[in-house]
Formats: structure tokens, C-alpha cells, sequence
């Protein structure tokens, strides 16, 4: 395999990986030749595939020669995900996500679907646009497949928020507003026992995912049917609150807050209030057996205030705090135990923040009857006695030592009994990490409202090997670079039909057609007929000229003229290519010459697709020898102009700058003959005085 791979045989060279990888399968070197003769063949992501698995073969740990080469396997997973196209990552990444389903890792889409085609071709926008924000030559997702791929770290979480991206450019919004909820509840049972440093990752990935959220709300114009401001805006709300340092969510919450009416900005209020006041309430408390006889729930309702505290003071990190330190010192049984009830503010009390603490054990009880009596003592007291319960100065820094805390103790047992009964409430299933629900079956995901557009349905675009090409970012006004000297070109791009039947590409002067479907080992004189007249091209076996009989490789009526007497075509016997050059006959080009794009061909024949303007750059390095001299001509004369326009601009400058100094020094003579006093022209032009004071002697 590494003889034949050296040889440039790779398809041969993959046989024998393949033969190697039957007897031996747990051989990281066989797995490494499989994946050399796969990135030889451009099937990229199949290599990448193959270098996994040798990675994972590589031998122990604490093995010098086996340290040595999972090094190297590294670095060619690393060397295989750069030169990965924006569209092979989406691939990847639909593949990744496809693997995580069938494990039943994540869940599969139940509310709206399309195909893998579509995900795709959603996928690589999704890409696309996280390059350009991130202003970086690669996508910032060719550096998290490289870590997904060599630790297998693509979480739940994280996949749920890129499925729901990719939803959201697939047009699916229910379903990529489905899948950001869960992507936030599943952020919750991964930090479910963090503390520390690592909240601070929480809320971070809480931010990410309440933004997703906000933007399957919006992502859509407003008359869609599926979008909802107001969640979204509730949405970038929350995100703000978690990470209010991004600028990104704060730009989305002031974008969309501004299409709101003044009904739908209170209804947002009163969103967040309740969302506050604890997104989970009593649900956790219905996983146990709430009928027998041991069970007994109390509730503690704790006031808070603070005064001269705003709503700002009342971080993401403070409530985590407040939540967390209540919860150990009531020796809770889940953090969710306890929840914020309510936040109010208002400029005579200050800060107030309810507090609900649900109590499971006599011990949490005798706890709280204490708590309940050290809150009788004034201000200072309250102070101690609340942040003896939390770790550090951060949240005393916050919220300050002017404290006064109330206190209310309720049997709710027969409450939570009675709520055993009803239904339940919405996402109770996100946050039980070991419930399991009863489910009824769901009928097959729908279509989305509005479909996604796919491209290159008639044609797509390659290189001169066949193997994809990276496609163009597109502009808003079809815009597309023209090379004019040969030495600038960039690598050739042909257009492809969908049939596999031909490639072709285009220059200012020439066409040139390759035929994939000519079969090999054929003499050109004795077994091949090519026709080319001024506007129709045809290629087949002799016995079709001689009786009619026999295989047409192409026919076709071309789009445009060309002249037949300085057209030509070869054949390469060992791989069965046959390749025509057509010269144009622009005679667009020659009515118009000083229109360049005239030349361009829309399509190859008049039957096929057109191909659109900024698909590839264009070459016009080959422009007749006439126009080629009137446009050198042209660019020579613009350059001189551009050369006297700017040195005459530098000069204009350099006169007004002295014009303005002279213009300065005259107002500070002025006001010194005036006044006595010396003051800079910046001091004047402020209106300041006394500055620099002079005594200017007469006499």
C-alpha cells in the first residue's frame, strides 16, 4: 500500500490497506496506510475517520515508541482537518451528529426534518457565517472538529445548539427551537454538582445556548409563522444576563427590542419575572413517592432586602450563589430545592429578593426553625448571619450589609400530592436526569414551512481531477474577481453536469470541454469521430459517422459561435479522457470591446443549466491582442491619473494644514494683545482662562 500510494496508484493503494485492515483490525499502522490512500483519493473525511481509529490503536501510554507515534497521527489529523473544505465539515458535522442519534445519545428530530442534502447544504452556511464574523482564514469549526475528533468530546449539549443552528438555516425553526431547549437543559445536568470556576463555565455555555434559542425565535422575517419576538427577545435577555460582555447577544437584544410594541416589551417583563422566580418550581419534588407515609415537604420563604440595591447587583453569579449556599446549609437533597420566588426593586426599599427553600428531612427543619429565629435582629445581624452562609466576599461585595430578612415556614405535602395528581408541567422531562416518561408515539417529523434553496442542482463545481472545489463567497451584487495576467491565475475551476457526462471550463478566448464517458484504450484516428462546426460539437465512434450505428459520447448545439479552423481536441488512451479546445468567436466582445464580461459564456450548449456569474473567478488573461492592448493602455492612463490626483491631494492637504497653523497662531497673538495672557489654541477654543499667565510690561 505505501509502494502504490508513492506511485500516485491510490485506488490500488486502498485495496491493499483495505487487506491489511481484514487480517489485522487492530493495527494502527494498517488504519494509517488506509487513511494515506484516502486523503490521496480527496475522500477527506473518510481519512479522517480511518486516523481516528489508528489513533485509538496506537499502544499504551507509557510506551516511548507508542508516545512517538500517536504524536504523529495527531498532527495528520490535525494536517487532514485543515485542509478540509467549508462543505466537508458540514458534512462531517451532520455525520457526527447522525452517529450521536443512533447511539441514542441525542435525540432525533420529532417537530420538522429535511434531508441530508438540505442539512448539508444548511451546515456549511452555518459555517460560512461563523467564518466571516470570526474575520479568520479558516472557520473556527475546523478547530473544534480537530478537538471533537481526537477526544470524542462533542457533548450533548453542544450538539443539541449546532443541530439547532443547522435547523435554523434549514428553515426547520420549531425543531431548532425544540433542540436549543434541550441543548439549555442538558448545559444544566452537565453543571449540575460544579461549583467555582467551572459556574463560571455554566454560565457561558448557558449564554451560547439562550442566544440559539433567541435566534430560532427570529431567524426568520416577522410575518413567519413559527417566529416569536417576544421569546426571542426574552431569549438575548437571558444571555445577556449570563454573559453580558459579549457584544454579540447585547447587538441581537437591542436589534429585535426595537421591533417590539410597548404590550409585547411588558409581556417580556413578565417573562423574565417568572423565569427569575425559578424555571423549575416544584417539579424535582414529584420524582419521589409522594404518597407514602414518610413523605413530608416544607417550604421556607425567605425575604430579602437590600437597600440602596439595584437589579444590576443581582448577578447571574450572585443568585447561583444565594441558591447554592441555601441549599448546603439547609442540607437540601438537589440544588433545586431551592429557587428565587421573586425579584422586585423599587427606590424607597431597594432590592428585594424572594427566596423558596423546600425541605425533605427533620434535620433541614430544625435548621430552618433556627434560621427563622436569628433573623429577628436588626440590619447588622441579618448581614452576619446571611453571609456566614456563603463562600467568599463576592456576594457581600454585590449586595452589601444594609440586610433585612423575613421569614415564613409552610407544610406543603398535601400541595405537592395534589400537584402529583395534575399534569405536568412543561419541561419537567430536561431537568430529571434518571425520569423516565412514558411517551406516546409521534408521528413522522414534518416538512418545514418554508424550504431551504439548494444550489448546483444542475451542475456543480471541481477541479480539473473531478475532486470538489471551495466554493466562492458569494457578494451581494454578484461580484467576482478577473485575473488579466496568467501569472495571478488561481487554480482552474470546471463546471461539472450533474450527469458526470462532461466538465468544462472558460477562458476570454477559449472553451475548454473534457468528456468523461469516452472509454479508455481506444486509437483516436482509427476508433473516434469529433466534429466540430461554428456552433454545434459532436464526439463518437466511427461506425456513427460510417452507418449510424455505434455510441455518441456528446452532442450539443453550443451557446454561442466559435471557428472550427483553430479549434482542436486530444485523447489520452490510458484514462479515457478526450479533451476538446474550442476557440471563441466573441463577437460580443469584438462590437463592445470595452465590455469584457461580453465573452463570458452563460452555459455551454443552449439545452444546459446557466451557471451563475460569481460561481469562479474569471480569466481574462487571453483577451484578443487588440483589446488586450486598448485595456493596458486604459489601466496605464488610470494610474498616471490616479498618481496626479493624489500628489495633487497631498499638496492641498499640506496648504490647508499650514493655512490652519498660521490660522491658530493668529488667535493666540490676538487674545496675549488683549488680555496679557498666553493661552494655547487649545485652551481658547475650550474657553478656559488663567492658563500660562503672562505680565506683559509697557514702558
Amino acid at each position: 500500500s505505501l509502494a502504490l500510494a508513492r506511485c500516485g496508484k491510490f485506488s490500488h493503494a486502498l485495496e491493499d490497506a483495505d487487506e491489511c485492515v481484514r487480517v489485522s483490525p487492530r493495527w494502527a499502522k494498517a488504519h494509517w496506510r488506509r487513511a494515506q490512500a484516502l486523503k490521496g483519493l480527496k475522500r477527506r473525511i473518510e481519512a479522517l475517520e480511518a486516523l481516528k481509529v489508528s489513533h485509538e490503536s496506537v499502544g499504551p501510554q507509557d510506551d516511548e515508541g507508542s508516545a512517538k507515534e500517536r504524536e504523529e497521527v495527531e498532527k495528520e489529523i490535525r494536517r487532514v482537518v485543515v485542509s478540509l473544505r467549508r462543505e466537508e465539515i458540514a458534512e462531517w458535522i451532520v455525520g457526527a451528529l447522525q452517529k450521536l442519534q443512533d447511539r441514542k445519545i441525542i435525540a432525533p428530530a420529532k417537530v420538522e426534518d429535511v434531508t441530508d442534502e438540505e442539512k448539508v447544504e444548511a451546515c456549511f452556511r452555518h459555517v460560512k457565517i461563523s467564518q466571516q464574523q470570526s474575520g479568520t482564514p479558516k472557520s473556527p469549526y475546523h478547530e473544534k472538529v480537530h478537538e471533537w475528533v481526537l477526544h470524542s468530546s462533542l457533548e450533548p449539549a453542544e450538539a443539541y445548539e449546532l443541530r439547532s443552528a443547522m435547523y435554523c438555516r434549514a428553515k426547520c425553526l420549531r425543531q431548532a427551537q425544540a433542540d436549543a431547549r434541550m441543548a439549555i437543559a442538558h448545559t444544566h445536568l452537565r453543571y449540575s454538582e460544579a461549583s467555582g470556576a467551572a459556574n463560571m463555565n455554566k454560565y457561558l455555555d448557558l449564554a451560547r445556548a439562550y442566544h440559539q434559542l433567541g435566534v430560532a425565535y427570529t431567524c426568520e422575517a416577522k410575518d413567519h409563522a413559527d417566529v416569536d419576538l417576544t421569546q426571542g427577545v426574552k431569549c438575548f435577555s437571558q444571555a445577556c444576563e449570563y454573559d453580558s460582555k459579549e457584544d454579540s447577544y447585547q447587538s441581537k437584544l437591542k436589534e429585535f427590542s426595537e421591533q417590539l410594541s410597548p404590550q409585547d416589551a411588558k409581556r417580556v417583563q413578565d417573562l423574565l419575572r417568572e423565569v427569575r422566580a425559578g424555571d423549575y418550581r416544584q417539579g424535582h419534588l414529584l420524582a419521589g413517592d409522594v404518597d407514602g407515609k414518610d413523605f413530608c415537604v416544607h417550604q421556607l420563604n425567605v425575604s430579602l432586602r437590600f437597600g440602596e440595591r439595584t437589579r444590576k447587583n443581582l448577578t447571574a453569579g450572585v443568585r447561583e450563589e444565594l441558591r447554592r449556599s441555601f441549599a448546603t446549609h439547609f442540607k437540601c437533597k438537589s440544588p433545586l430545592d431551592v429557587q428565587l420566588s421573586f425579584i422586585k426593586f423599587s427606590e424607597e426599599a431597594g432590592l428585594e429578593v424572594g427566596l423558596e427553600i423546600h425541605l425533605q428531612a427533620s434535620t433541614s427543619l430544625k435548621l430552618a426553625q433556627e434560621f427563622a429565629k436569628g433573623t429577628a435582629g436588626g440590619p447588622e445581624s441579618c448581614a452576619t448571619l446571611l453571609y456566614e452562609l456563603t463562600d467568599g466576599n463576592a456576594v457581600e461585595q454585590e449586595l452589601g450589609r444594609d440586610v433585612a430578612i423575613s421569614t415564613e415556614l409552610l407544610d406543603i405535602t398535601e400541595t405537592i400530592r395534589a400537584q402529583q395528581k395534575a399534569d405536568d408541567f412543561e419541561f419537567s422531562y430536561l431537568v430529571c436526569e434518571t425520569a423516565e416518561r412514558d411517551e406516546p408515539k409521534e408521528s413522522e417529523p414534518s416538512r418545514p414551512r418554508t424550504e431551504i434553496e439548494l444550489p448546483y442542482k444542475m451542475y456543480r463545481l471541481v477541479h480539473a481531477d473531478g475532486s470538489p472545489c471551495e466554493r466562492a463567497d458569494k457578494h451581494g451584487f454578484a461580484m467576482s474577481r478577473v485575473y488579466y495576467s496568467k501569472t495571478e491565475l488561481p487554480d482552474e475551476v470546471y463546471v461539472e453536469l450533474c450527469d458526470s457526462s462532461l466538465r468544462w471550463r472558460q477562458s476570454s478566448d477559449e472553451v475548454k470541454i473534457i468528456l468523461l464517458r469516452v472509454p479508455a484504450g481506444l486509437r483516436a484516428s482509427r476508433d473516434l469521430h469529433v466534429q466540430i462546426l461554428p456552433d454545434y460539437v459532436k464526439c463518437a465512434t466511427r461506425n456513427v459517422a460510417r452507418s449510424g450505428e455505434g455510441e455518441v459520447y456528446f452532442e450539443g448545439q453550443l451557446c454561442r459561435g466559435i471557428i472550427p479552423e483553430q479549434s482542436l481536441w486530444e485523447y489520452d488512451s490510458d484514462n479515457g479522457l478526450l479533451t476538446v479546445y474550442l476557440k471563441k468567436m466573441n463577437l460580443e466582445l469584438l462590437s463592445t470591446s470595452h465590455q469584457h464580461a461580453n465573452m463570458w459564456w452563460p452555459r455551454l450548449c443552449a439545452d444546459h443549466a446557466e451557471i451563475q456569474w460569481d460561481d469562479y473567478e474569471k480569466d481574462y488573461s487571453d483577451l484578443p491582442e487588440p483589446i488586450m492592448r486598448q485595456h493596458e493602455k486604459n489601466e496605464l492612463q488610470s494610474k498616471i491619473l490616479n498618481n496626479l490626483e493624489y500628489k495633487e491631494r497631498l499638496k492641498n492637504e499640506s496648504l490647508q494644514e499650514a493655512d490652519e497653523v498660521r490660522r491658530r497662531m493668529r488667535q493666540e497673538r490676538l487674545h496675549e494683545m488683549r488680555t496679557g495672557e498666553r493661552l494655547s489654541w487649545v485652551d481658547l477654543s475650550q474657553g478656559k482662562t488663567g492658563r500660562s499667565k503672562v505680565t506683559i510690561r509697557r514702558g
